[in-house]
């Protein structure tokens, strides 16, 4: 099973690092995270949520995270689309010129 930016990924830096020790982009990473900002289909901030996460990561300069950003860089946070996600990205597809055969050709679902 893959693991969520949302959930696992916040979990996981606040296990390596205690909260005094927290800088402040590590602080901003944390509520960005738990607000989905890094997910692959809930993101609603950055264009590429993973390559956003991995600049983070490297930039706190904290080699604790270095596991991490390694592991967001090798796809172990891909998250995949629940049943919202899905819709959501019909409606978008159907409202940007998209046809349902279309949808259902490349996406193999009604």
């Amino acid at each position: 099973m893959r693991k969520t930016t949302n959930k696992d990924l916040p979990e996981e830096i606040e296990a390596l690092i205690p909260e005094a020790e927290r800088t402040p982009m590590i602080n901003k990473i944390l509520k960005e995270a738990r607000e989905g900002e890094f997910h692959d289909f809930k993101n609603k901030k950055y264009t590429c949520g993973k390559l956003q996460l991995s600049c983070m990561l490297f930039d706190t300069k904290d080699l604790r995270l270095e596991d991490i950003r390694q592991a967001v860089m090798n796809g172990d946070y891909d998250e995949s689309p629940d049943a919202e996600d899905k819709a959501s990205m019909k409606k978008d597809w159907l409202e940007n010129g998209g046809t349902e055969a279309s949808y259902k050709e490349l996406f193999g679902e009604d």
